[in-house]
């Protein structure tokens, strides 16, 4: 289970630690992102002067709301820039329409079809907040010709054990180099005379010589 955020018991501010120098004070509000924050929302204000700390509170409360995974107020901001942009890009391409010069007719034109890929991308990010893809892990394992396993893009070395290239035919039996019984002795035959049959023969009886004559 994982732990909540924290979130601040309440907004820091300069007077927070009055035993700071003026320059600590103003380094300490310097890296607040509610505090930047709200110096530009103050500038660019479609509203009269806004409260300075009434300003900061409320991005605060935005800022907490985010930390606790609620959406919510970031679905709504996209959704109203969304339709701020569409805005901006049919004002522009209208006014487009109006120009006599070619240089002011792509000017506009330009801007038009940037605020148009705007909205366009603040769309999908939007989409992306409320159907988040989901991530599959695949485990495959790659196994190379040689003797190593590719695991994941890691490589691993795996044990074989060296195999011989011409291994023993089976038939042979476990004695190896030994010939093959092809069964009894054939007769012979009257078509084939010359595989008759020979006789034992006694070395003592039968010289090796006889029937040589010397001339």
């Amino acid at each position: 289970m994982s732990a909540k955020a924290r979130i601040p018991e309440s907004l820091p501010t300069a007077d927070a630690a009055p035993e700071k120098t003026f320059a600590q004070r103003c380094a300490y509000l310097t890296v607040i992102p509610e505090f930047n924050a709200a110096g530009i929302a103050e500038v660019f204000s479609i509203q009269d002067k806004p409260d300075y700390l009434e300003l900061m509170r409320e991005l605060v409360k935005h800022g907490n709301a985010i930390v606790l995974d609620d959406t919510q107020g970031i679905e709504r901001m996209l959704s109203a820039q969304a339709h701020a942009l569409d805005s901006m890009f049919a004002n522009l391409a209208r006014r487009s329409n109006c120009q006599d010069n070619p240089e002011s007719l792509e000017t506009f034109l330009k801007l038009a079809l940037k605020a148009q890929s705007q909205c366009r991308a603040t769309l999908e990010t939007l989409a992306t907040i409320k159907h988040p893809p989901q991530l599959a892990f695949v485990h495959q394992a790659n196994i190379a010709h040689g003797p190593q396993q590719v695991n994941n893009g890691q490589p691993q070395l795996v044990a074989r054990a060296e195999e011989n290239a011409n291994p023993p035919n089976e038939l042979m039996g476990n004695d190896h180099g030994e010939r093959l019984d092809f069964g009894t002795t054939r007769t012979a035959g009257a078509c084939d005379p010359v595989m008759a049959t020979v006789g034992s023969l006694d070395g003592t009886a039968h010289d090796a010589r006889e029937g040589y004559s010397e001339s």
